[in-house]
């Protein structure tokens, strides 16, 4: 019987709003990124791969805790660097990059905002999940060949 979802388990509109806004801003973004490939496609590269990695490390550090949250700070710095260095190399003009990092700071901050979710939320939503009923056809298997002959006797 397929569980179905109660309205306190789905996430919110604002939260599937935001979640909408973070993947079109990164996805601007990269398509910002790449309409300089003509120019320089070297930097280009290396600019593009620093906003998919920032973004995505962005969106581990505000959804992570511990050493995933600090890994992902290190890729988020890491990928900034590398954001820089690119558009620097791909000489994309100043409004671009502004752009475009303004698009990778949406992104990280309406996926946060898309992934809150509150520790008494998620015990909630697990605590209201339907009890699982009893077995209507029980089968024990068991290996006949293991524990020393055990299962056979």
């Amino acid at each position: 019987m397929p569980a179905v979802p109660s309205p306190g388990n789905r996430p919110s509109a604002s939260e599937r709003i935001a979640a909408l806004f973070s993947l079109a801003s990164l996805v601007a973004a990269a398509l910002l990124t790449v309409a300089g490939i003509a120019i320089h496609l070297a930097g280009v590269i290396l600019a593009l791969a620093g906003v998919l990695a920032g973004v995505t490390g962005c969106w581990y550090l505000v959804s992570r805790r511990g050493l995933i949250r600090l890994a992902a700070l290190a890729v988020t710095v890491t990928a900034a660097a590398a954001l820089v260095a690119g558009l620097f190399l791909a000489d994309i003009s100043v409004w671009r990059a502004a752009i475009i990092v303004v698009l990778a700071i949406v992104s990280a901050a309406t996926g946060r905002h898309a992934l809150r979710r509150t520790p008494a939320a998620l015990r909630s939503a697990a605590s209201r999940a339907p009890a699982a009923g009893p077995a209507r056809q029980p089968v024990l298997i068991m290996n006949l060949k293991s524990g020393g002959g055990k299962a056979e006797r």
